[in-house]
């Protein structure tokens, strides 16, 4: 484009000096050589400042590393490689028989400790039994008592029944006290069993869920790319290192890098097109959706090392845009990480859009020769 601009204004000049007779001397020439470097140079910065382009961006989509989240013999792969899977759907199998052991292991528990309880139950109940037929021997032997007592001083009984009753009334007493304590204790060994029965509740919980797990499921619907998993390996709970690598089925984002001189100049909503690699000749029209705030350079984290001012390489500003029509690349040969040039039109100095759209456009044209 910047060729076909100077050849035109060439063009011009070739009719001004020859159809037009302008005199050619010194002034003439070097007025006119002054004018068009100022014009082609004030068209092409003018449209860099007010129409960027980035000649660095692409197609992404969001992935998942798929890992286990328990360690265990890979038994079985049921997934295929870049073939759609619904949310749910098996990726692969772990070998289950330690995890089932486990969990058999704390049934086992639970189940005696049920056996316990009901037990103490039991046991509770004999002593409740025992606790109200002795709180009735109790009441007679009272009322025995205070009859004989009354006959005594009458002397229609002897002292010897008397004192018989007040024995019995204090063994009584005192078998009473004992079953008040072995209530006690049992309501004791009740509750601690409940708190165990919860405790291996719990242990059964946790042993059921690392069983579930051992049958590694898709996350949502997508699908699997690069499938190296092989029956036999180790699966190991190593976060961010996954086994197999899953793609969500989402619309794929398309994210440019510009420079920062015209990042001012760039704002959600603004028109833009793309072009691909993958289609040359083709321009796709499309919308700004978001203009990141921060970018690797501006990131700081935690670290014992200073920051070196003089190691920073100045970073790019990325953007985030999404296709008006994104129904015309169905079935066009758009993977994620395709090359892409997003040009951005503003309002201001919306004449030199134009001349981006065209330069734009003969760039994507030379896809069809130049590879990269």
């Amino acid at each position: 484009m910047e060729t076909l601009i100077i050849l035109s204004y060439v063009a011009l000049c070739v009719i001004v000096f020859r159809v037009l007779k302008l005199p050619k001397n010194k002034w003439t020439i070097t007025t006119a050589t002054v004018i068009g470097a100022f014009l082609v140079g004030w068209i092409f910065l003018y449209m860099a400042m007010y129409q960027p382009v980035a000649r660095v961006a692409g197609v992404y989509s969001v992935t998942t590393p798929i890992t286990s989240e328990v360690s265990g013999e890979v038994t079985d792969v049921f997934v295929r490689g870049n073939v759609a899977l619904k949310k749910g759907a098996p990726l692969y199998q772990i070998d289950p028989t330690p995890f089932q052991a486990t969990v058999d292991r704390a049934k086992a528990e639970v189940t005696a400790a049920n056996a316990t309880i009901d037990e103490l139950l039991l046991s509770k109940q004999n002593i409740r039994e025992s606790i109200k037929k002795t709180q009735a021997q109790l009441v007679f032997n009272e009322k025995e008592l205070s009859r004989f007592i009354e006959l005594a001083k009458s002397d229609f009984a002897s002292q010897t029944k008397v004192d018989k009753f007040t024995d019995s009334i204090a063994e009584l007493k005192a078998v009473q006290a004992q079953n008040h304590i072995q209530l006690n204790v049992a309501d004791s060994k009740i509750a601690q069993q409940l708190a165990a029965k919860k405790v291996h509740l719990a242990e059964l919980d946790k042993a059921q869920f690392d069983l579930n797990k051992t049958l590694v499921v898709a996350p949502t619907d997508g699908y699997v790319t690069q499938v190296a998993l092989r029956p036999g390996m180790k699966s190991r709970v190593v976060p961010f290192q996954g086994n197999l690598t899953f793609v969500h089925d989402e619309s794929k984002t398309i994210v440019a890098a510009f420079k920062q001189n015209p990042a001012r100049y760039i704002k959600p909503g603004y028109e833009a097109e793309v072009t691909f690699k993958t289609i040359p000749g083709h321009a796709y029209r499309a919308k700004v959706v978001d203009v990141l705030d921060i970018f690797k350079q501006g990131a700081v984290t935690p670290s014992g090392n200073l920051n070196d001012p003089l190691q920073r390489v100045g970073g790019r500003v990325l953007v985030k845009v999404e296709l008006v029509q994104p129904e015309l690349l169905d079935g066009q040969p758009i993977p994620a990480g395709t090359d892409a040039h997003v040009a951005v039109y503003s309002p201001k100095w919306e004449m030199f859009s134009i001349v981006r759209k065209v330069i734009l456009r003969m760039q994507s044209w030379q896809n069809w020769v130049f590879e990269g």
